[in-house]
């Protein structure tokens, strides 16, 4: 069978589960919470009026010294300058702005899906890769961190979309896509760490780009503190220590980090007190040189989406390392899930071939399954109960090793499969290209 029917005979096994996921989320609205103005959109458009008003983004009233800040906190806790970009979206009337936010969403993400489908396909020599592309996007738009995403009103599809316009037309348009990831590291101030990957891949190519961007850093850093004052940078960040401090492992029960704390945590005995921060520290040390390392020795025989490989690197470190990962947040994952799915079909060695894609079948259909919990009252424990609270995390460490598989060439011998063409947006496969030069 060839490899773009395996992709297609995929796509529609996981459409059939997303359908019933939607039956089901439609029989239980309360696991999504509203289809309305709910979640973080709440927040946002809070955070827009304060701004409006020019009173506090993060308290409602000026909380003392040395008080406990959970009566004082509003619900905003990005940035100063993400209202800027949540500005035009949220100045509206809920009416208008929930769906406004929430239709932004879904066609950002479509867009993104179709582009890194339509990359696959040119990568697997399909003849009509627009059709593959709108599969894939049909596909993935049925994945539930997506769908639980629009219940919840939430970022996480904007800064995947900023961040793989970056990757994408960093050498195409190294102006615009530092704007792009500006406007990233404005909503969520992680993404400034994707532009030390694009660096590190890129060498002296990169001078452009990180020139651009860090002057369009520092314009908004600059307009920011004179919009908003030294004292809304310094309330931010004492929300974020107070938040951090505050988390507890249910909570943030998403990570890798959280995930270990459950596991040997409080309910373990007294010794965690120093193994979990021991691991924490080892994890958030160790992930970044490994990612980085495998960045910079990657093979371009078992390269998936070689423009990607940054950007992979970049979600794979955040995922391991931080210290809060929602559901939603999972979509950040969608270019790596989709890389890696090239990778594996292009690979010549059948056992890493059936290895990865069966790490890839296994994350997809954990990710594809609604999440319910069951009744406090039924003790589950063992694998049923791992998959229940954990799924999210095991779902990541097949990502993860999957990609940690596919970054090292196995195989001494040159590939005799042609590469991802250097340009995903060129309608042309690479094979046609090939034969008219």
């Amino acid at each position: 069978m060839r490899n773009h029917q395996w992709v297609v005979l995929v796509c529609m096994f996981l459409v059939a589960i997303g359908i019933a996921n939607v039956i089901m989320t439609v029989s239980y609205p309360e696991r999504l919470r509203s289809w309305g103005f709910d979640g973080d959109a709440i927040a946002f458009m809070g955070a827009v009026r304060s701004y409006l008003n020019g009173t506090s983004l993060y308290f409602i009233s000026t909380p003392p010294a040395s008080a406990d800040l959970q009566p004082y906190l509003t619900r905003f806790l990005y940035p100063p300058p993400a209202v800027w970009v949540l500005l035009p979206f949220f100045v509206w009337h809920g009416a208008v702005a929930g769906p406004l936010w929430m239709l932004l969403t879904i066609v950002l993400f479509l867009a993104v899906a179709y582009s890194l489908g339509m990359g696959l396909a040119r990568h697997l020599e399909v003849q009509t890769p627009e059709l593959m592309g709108g599969l894939i996007a049909v596909t993935l738009a049925l994945w539930y961190p997506l769908v639980h995403h629009l219940g919840v009103g939430q970022v996480d599809v904007a800064v995947m979309g900023l961040c793989y316009y970056a990757t994408i037309h960093r050498k195409r348009n190294a102006a615009a896509a530092a704007v792009a990831l500006t406007l990233a590291t404005a909503l969520k101030a992680y993404p400034a760490a994707l532009a030390f990957y694009l660096v590190l891949a890129d060498g002296r190519k990169s001078a452009r780009f990180a020139i651009y961007y860090a002057i369009a850093l520092s314009a908004t850093t600059v307009a920011a503190l004179a919009s908003f004052g030294a004292d809304s940078f310094s309330e931010w960040l004492r929300v974020i220590s107070y938040k951090n401090a505050q988390a507890n492992p249910y909570i943030v029960n998403q990570s890798f980090i959280a995930s270990l704390n459950r596991t040997i945590g409080p309910d373990s005995g007294h010794w965690h007190r120093m193994l979990v921060p021991l691991v924490r520290h080892l994890l958030q040390t160790v992930m970044p040189v490994l990612t980085c390392v495998v960045l910079w020795r990657r093979s371009r025989r078992f390269a998936a989406l070689p423009l990607l490989d940054p950007y992979n690197a970049f979600i794979v470190c955040y995922a391991s390392i931080s210290p809060i990962f929602w559901v939603q947040s999972y979509v950040l994952l969608l270019p790596l899930v989709v890389s890696l799915t090239g990778g594996a079909l292009r690979t010549s060695w059948a056992c890493l071939r059936l290895t990865a894609a069966g790490m890839l079948m296994g994350a997809l259909l954990i990710q594809f399954t609604v999440w319910f919990n069951p009744p406090p009252a039924h003790s589950i424990v063992g694998v049923v109960e791992f998959m229940l609270y954990h799924r999210y995390t095991a779902s990541l460490a097949m990502l993860v090793a999957a990609w940690m598989l596919m970054s090292f060439d196995w195989s001494r011998k040159p590939s005799s499969t042609p590469l991802l063409c250097e340009e995903l947006r060129d309608t042309q496969p690479c094979r046609s290209r090939r034969i008219a030069q």
